[in-house]
């Protein structure tokens, strides 16, 4: 048996069976995906997404971070509204622009 640290939030939402779908689910449907799976279609065991949302020179952007495949992507839209449906119809069409998530990487000496 293979050795792994839940952490306590995904403790509860296993517990709990999920988490309870609101009415943003059921409007950006992949993006609560992203953010809620516990596991993948096969049943594996998947790290759920995360979203930061901030102010960048002027600019509101959304950091989705994919933690179980160590990539992230960036939107960009004048709204929060306009993040979350920019998130949404990346995911859907496949077209969101995923970098390597190079927060916290080891640095060379």
């Amino acid at each position: 048996m293979a050795l792994r640290k839940i952490s306590q939030v995904e403790e509860r939402v296993r517990a709990r069976g999920g988490l309870d779908p609101c009415s943003l689910a059921a409007r950006y449907p992949n993006l609560w995906e992203h953010l809620t799976a516990l596991a993948y279609p096969d049943q594996t065991a998947r790290v759920p997404s995360s979203v930061s949302v901030f102010l960048d020179a002027g600019c509101l952007k959304a950091c989705l971070k994919d933690k179980d495949n160590g990539l992230v992507a960036f939107v960009t839209a004048d709204s929060l509204t306009g993040l979350l449906e920019a998130l949404e119809a990346g995911l859907a069409e496949e077209s969101l622009d995923w970098r390597v998530d190079g927060y916290g990487a080891k640095k060379k000496r």
